[in-house]
């Protein structure tokens, strides 16, 4: 398994936020009330900005070790969320999680970017998994997500571990 926090992994995710949003993106470190809490509402208002929001929350204990990597894998994770018109559901968390591994895998060298897809899996997929047996993500994600790739059985049926 990769070491974390990896500094290919995280360069690579910032160049990738970096490629989808030229303008940036903002901050905000909590329930921002003007942020709608619908995918819907959320893409109008990046048409209406040209960039997103992004929640700060929970970033630390993530595989990115640095919070400011988190937020970039968040923007990215976004702008894959509105490029694909995906729902904030477990089908549509998939459907990203696969386009943000084709997208990494395109960008840079498919082999060398294995083990990060596996960890992209974990991150978002897993961890929608994660939030639909316990309705809240893990606190300690970095673990959880090593343990996802491990053994995703276990990683959901252990999730008090994480928490």
């Amino acid at each position: 398994m990769i070491k974390l926090p990896n500094i290919a992994l995280n360069a690579a995710v910032h160049s990738m936020a970096c490629r989808v949003w030229h303008k940036g993106y903002d901050l905000c470190d909590s329930d921002d009330p003007n942020i709608p809490d619908n995918p819907w509402g959320y893409w109008t208002e990046i048409e209406r900005r040209g960039r997103p929001t992004i929640y700060t929350g929970y970033s630390d204990n993530t595989i990115f070790g640095e919070p400011e990597f988190n937020w970039d894998f968040r923007a990215w994770h976004d702008w894959t969320h509105y490029i694909l018109k995906a729902p904030f559901t477990l089908t549509g968390e998939l459907a990203v999680a696969h386009r943000q591994c084709e997208d990494i895998a395109t960008v840079f060298d498919h082999y060398s970017t294995i083990e990060w897809q596996r960890l992209i899996m974990a991150d978002v997929y897993g961890q929608a998994l994660f939030f639909q047996k316990t309705k809240q993500f893990p606190v300690y994600q970095k673990n959880f997500d090593l343990c996802y790739c491990d053994d995703p059985r276990l990683a959901i049926d252990c999730a008090q571990l994480f928490i």
